[in-house]
């Protein structure tokens, strides 16, 4: 072979090296860039790095407050006075009152009213303390929402995402306007809670009432009865803190009525100033008067009795 023939072959097989090389790069690279689709196609056609994009969570929503309707209620709190009383337990009973009446401040019930009288020589005018807990409607329970329809019963995937799509649209709609009850009802509790809140401070910062004129227990129960013919429809209870010591009959009325009145609770109830048979008596003639007037249950706690007992209404 010649010099000259011999150089031809040498470029023509560089010539078809370089081809081949070329060829194997664009396989390489096809290869490559289907490999990406790949990969891209499993992950979602999501970045393989962090962008420094937050992903938040899905919010969970407001949680419903579970609780069993309460109806309307309606309670009369006739509170003793020193010297008849002592002065820890008129704090104690108006602390008693504001923290069961914030505890009652919930949802789903029917409304409280709570009057706080203070006896004296005269219970017919003396100082009244209301507090109103407006009704409260119930949170409405987890809605019931249509099941992911079954696969098998289409026979194309497009068919099958189009009604899981609808499924999903119609049970958010019926979730979301659940949680917008939700929001509304707990929304109206977190202000009225706030206004009731106001008026229990105001029943605790109420100063201690003395009065040695006289002990008018009789005028505290007029003044309940007139309350509770006011309302027909609420649950009544009255509540007497008091050793029942009475010594006047300016206000002893035959249209003092407690019909209707489910129990009389005597609390903070003690007799340290009376014997015991004389205690015994007293209690037994308070007990038969009560039950005169229409109330169907009297009790009596002692001032121990009543801390534990944790007044309610």
């Amino acid at each position: 072979m010649s010099a000259t023939l011999y150089q031809v072959v040498q470029v023509s097989i560089k010539g078809d090296n370089r081809l081949m090389d070329s060829r194997s790069k664009k396989q390489r690279l096809v290869s490559t860039l289907l490999l990406c689709l790949l990969i891209a196609s499993l992950i979602g056609c999501s970045p393989p790095f962090p962008t420094g994009h937050k992903i938040t969570p899905p919010d969970p929503g407001i949680t419903p407050i579970v609780s069993i309707y309460q109806p309307a209620r309606l309670v009369s709190v006739l509170i003793d006075t020193p010297p008849y009383f002592e002065a820890s337990y008129f704090n104690a009973v108006l602390n008693a009152i504001a923290d069961r009446v914030l505890e009652l401040t919930t949802l789903c019930q029917g409304g409280l009213t709570v009057f706080a009288s203070f006896l004296g020589h005269d219970s017919v005018h003396t100082k009244v303390i209301s507090i109103t807990v407006q009704p409260l409607p119930c949170d409405p329970p987890i809605p019931m929402v249509s099941p992911t329809p079954d696969p098998a019963k289409y026979q194309n995937p497009y068919d099958y995402a189009d009604a899981v799509a609808k499924v999903k649209k119609a049970n958010a709609e019926i979730i979301d306007t659940w949680q917008v009850q939700l929001r509304s009802n707990h929304h109206l509790l977190a202000s009225v809670h706030a206004e009731v809140k106001k008026a229990a401070e105001a029943l605790r910062a109420q100063p201690v009432i003395f009065d040695n004129t006289g002990a008018d227990i009789y005028g505290g129960l007029f003044l309940a009865s007139q309350e509770f013919q006011n309302s027909s429809k609420a649950v009544k209870t009255l509540v007497i803190a008091s050793p029942l010591i009475n010594n006047t009959s300016v206000n002893a009325s035959s249209t003092i009525k407690l019909a209707g009145v489910s129990a009389v609770n005597v609390i903070y109830h003690s007799c340290e100033t009376m014997t015991a048979s004389v205690c015994s008596a007293n209690d037994a003639r308070w007990r038969q008067t009560l039950l005169n007037f229409g109330v169907k249950i009297v009790n009596f706690y002692t001032p121990p009795q009543s801390v534990a007992w944790h007044i309610t209404f």
